[in-house]
């Protein structure tokens, strides 16, 4: 009986192995370039800010489909329209938080919590009793996103999240504009 296993398994080259180990794909970009590029709009009515932000990742925990990352972000903002009596508004954040990915053969989604500061500066018409404000204040995020992976590793969808100040004082009436609900259009190359 067991010559005729062993005859079996050579005449059907069964390879007989431990489990194979995974191989680690390298990343196409280098750890100093950005991984994810976005542009949207910041809706805080009436003020509607333009949004671009850039963000690095590092991978804490990467598996084929899924990946929890540390994410750092930068952008910028300049708010298209500003209620009555304020000229204009810019808002600068730099975030540190972490995300979720997750990416099947056609689809992706995922989501981040960001945190971190911003650095907003409004300006008022004459006559308004207002003065420059130029403030440094802490600020919080979340964002879901969901796309289409395109190539191999580069991705392309849509976002929708929502940001607000830890503090918002009434001496700095602009601070009630800051944040808001966000959405608009990622591109991300992991």
């Amino acid at each position: 009986m067991h010559v005729l296993a062993l005859a079996l398994a050579s005449a059907l080259a069964v390879e007989i192995s431990g489990p194979e180990t995974l191989k680690r794909e390298a990343h196409p970009v280098p750890a100093w370039l950005p991984r994810t590029a976005s542009v949207g709009m910041v809706v805080n009515p009436p003020a509607i800010t333009l949004d671009v932000r850039l963000a690095w990742e590092i991978g804490v925990i990467e598996q084929p489909r899924n990946h929890l990352v540390i994410m750092v972000e930068l952008g910028t903002g300049l708010a298209l329209t500003t209620p009555k009596g304020l000229k204009n508004m810019y808002q600068h954040v730099a975030m540190l938080g972490f995300g979720y990915r997750s990416t099947r053969e056609l689809f992706h989604w995922g989501f981040s919590v960001l945190t971190g500061p911003m650095w907003y500066r409004s300006a008022y018409g004459p006559n308004t009793g207002f003065d420059f404000e130029s403030r440094v204040v802490t600020y919080s995020e979340i964002t879901g996103q969901v796309g289409l992976k395109l190539l191999e590793h580069f991705i392309v969808g849509i976002y929708l999240g929502y940001g607000a100040p830890w503090d918002v004082s009434t001496r700095f009436p602009s601070s009630i504009y800051l944040g808001g609900f966000r959405f608009g259009f990622f591109a991300e190359w992991r």
